[in-house]
């Protein structure tokens, strides 16, 4: 009996150990991950963001302009770039009084006023051979780009709230450090919020005392260079509240809580944004009736148009999130009907594209857009019209001349039918070198296309050109002046070509089971090709004669090979199987 018991008091204390060991284990693993219990943030790295904050004034006659680069910025990156109007210094003053204490802190602090108006920042980064971080609107998208293309240190989540009973805006920053700096520095949380479409006078504008003023800085919730993180270890997780009651006006400038948006931001210190979110927050105790407004997309239907559906902006000024939407479009006195379905979240925009049956082109063409129904509700029926004129007559092969700038790897230059579908991608990704190219097209006879150049960041193509000949070299369209975020060129391919016209254009036939590219041009031998990998990268190629090019033994997958002759260039896709 008493050996029995000794092995049951052993077995026990063996149980007791193991279950004060587990607990401890576990109590451990809470300590080191209760941080991250319940956190949204990614723990991902993932890069920047991009905040640009610009220092303007109602009284500046320039500053119409940055708004209007920092507004391009914002629209070509919408979940990316974030903007925020400071309105300070001197030429500032007047009304409407758009200054706060803040501004004219962030002002001084950072020197605007010696650099004068408009001036920007990009997450206040001070950038080679700028005196200061406050720099020209010139360099704000090119800075912008740069910043974009680097691994964030640290992610930032922002969710925030609105009471319209109470007035409360509440606020919630979560972060967390993907990557261990060394940097000797204090890491610093602010929270800002802006307000758009106050309407007010602005120098400049043209606009009189009408000029729609965004992104204008209107209060912060932390102090305005910060807050302290007591941590910046890699793996470590943050998490910060904030409230504030928004006042009815400021500076006898009403503050309507449908156009605020909340910026959320992590610096080194008082120096360089290391990353930023931002965003309009959710709406509670509000209720706004089914409205919207309409207003030009990306690319404008310019002086030719030729598809058959309509882009636009389509901006929800309900506290609903809009899924449905119906449309009357009305071309040259014949109706049609069209509904988009989606998702556009309270107070906020989308751009949209709407389709309507094949219609009948004529020379000139008059069109309106005119919304009916919202969530199937009918609603204040806003419209946009304009007009335009039908497709340039071409035949059936064309050829497209164009000189890119530096940033080719930002554009995409496509050939579509009439429903927008690609037909074919010229100077296909991954661009081989800026330069000019020439590109053939064969086209159906019967059917309208469009030559279509997409500029991602919205500033155009620097010091390029666009010229498109038919075969018979008739002068089709030229363009050297291609800006914005891009530009379409419409065809109505009605006739045949004629094979006199193709004499000087060099022909490419590729033998995908030899690897062989044959050339038929009386000067071949005067081209000079290099051959890029499905990567980029460049792959020395045999030239065994002037009409014939071998491929060398490579992986299979589409390779790019860029052809050469003096002012010329262009650029085949090969299927290398």
């Amino acid at each position: 009996m008493k050996r029995k018991n000794l092995c049951f008091n052993i077995i026990t204390l063996r149980y007791k150990r193991m279950k004060q060991t587990l607990l401890l284990s576990l109590v451990s693993t809470f300590i080191v991950f209760s941080p991250l219990y319940g956190q949204e943030v990614s723990t991902e790295v993932q890069t920047k963001n991009v905040l640009l904050e610009e220092f303007t004034g109602v009284n500046c006659g320039n500053c119409p302009d940055g708004h209007a680069i920092a507004h391009t910025l914002q629209r070509s990156h919408p979940d990316n770039i974030y903007v925020v109007a400071i309105h300070a210094g001197a030429y500032a003053s007047g009304k409407p009084d758009l200054k706060t204490e803040s501004g004219e802190e962030l002002d001084q602090f950072f020197k605007a006023y010696e650099y004068g108006y408009p001036g920007g920042m990009i997450n206040r980064r001070l950038f080679e051979n700028e005196p200061l971080t406050v720099m020209s609107r010139a360099y704000w998208t090119k800075s912008a780009k740069q910043v974009c293309s680097e691994e964030a240190p640290v992610n930032v989540l922002q969710k925030a709230t609105y009471d319209e009973t109470s007035r409360i805006l509440s606020v919630e920053v979560e972060g967390y450090w993907t990557k261990q700096i060394e940097q000797d520095f204090t890491p610093k949380l602010s929270v800002l919020w802006t307000q758009d479409n106050i309407i007010g006078f602005q120098n400049g504008s043209g606009q009189g005392d009408e000029y729609n003023h965004k992104h204008v800085l209107r209060g912060f919730l932390t102090p305005t260079l910060g807050e302290e993180i007591e941590n910046k270890t890699k793996g470590h997780y943050f998490s910060k509240k904030y409230t504030v009651t928004l006042p009815d006006t400021i500076k006898g400038v009403a503050v309507k809580a449908e156009h605020i948006n909340i910026i959320s931001f992590v610096a080194a210190g008082n120096q360089e944004i290391l990353n930023v979110t931002g965003g309009k927050p959710t709406y509670e105790n509000m209720e706004k009736t089914l409205a919207a407004n309409l207003t030009n997309p990306k690319i404008p239907v310019g002086a030719r148009y030729g598809y058959n559906f309509f882009e636009l902006y389509l901006e929800n000024l309900s506290n609903q999130t809009l899924t449905k939407a119906s449309f009357q479009i009305t071309i040259n006195d014949e109706t049609y009907t069209s509904v988009w379905e989606g998702s556009i979240p309270p107070f906020s925009e989308e751009e949209i594209r709407i389709d309507v049956p094949e219609y009948q082109i004529a020379s000139q063409n008059q069109y309106a857009i005119q919304l009916q129904t919202l969530n199937n509700e009918k609603v204040n029926p806003v419209s946009l019209s304009g007009e335009f004129a039908n497709p340039t007559e071409a035949t059936t092969h064309i050829a497209i001349t164009l000189k890119t700038d530096a940033y080719i790897d930002e554009n995409s230059f496509l050939l579509k039918d009439s429903n927008g579908k690609i037909v074919k991608e010229l100077i296909p990704h991954p661009a081989s070198e800026s330069g000019e190219y020439k590109e053939e097209c064969t086209l159906e006879k019967g059917e309208i296309y469009c030559f279509e150049i997409v500029d991602e960041w919205g500033d155009g193509i620097q010091q390029g050109f666009l010229k498109i000949h038919s075969d018979s070299k008739k002068l089709l369209a030229q363009e050297y002046n291609i800006k914005d975020f891009g530009y379409r060129s419409f065809f109505n391919i009605s006739s045949e070509a004629s094979n006199d016209g193709l004499k000087d254009m060099p022909l490419f036939v590729y033998c995908s089971a030899t690897r062989t590219l044959h050339i038929s041009h009386n000067s071949a031998a005067e081209m000079q090709f290099t051959l890029y990998t499905p990567a980029g990268q460049k792959t020395a190629i045999q030239r065994e004669e002037a009409s014939r090019i071998q491929i060398p033994p490579v992986q299979p997958g589409i390779y790019l090979l860029q052809w050469k002759q003096g002012n010329q260039n262009g650029v085949i896709k090969l299927n290398v199987q």
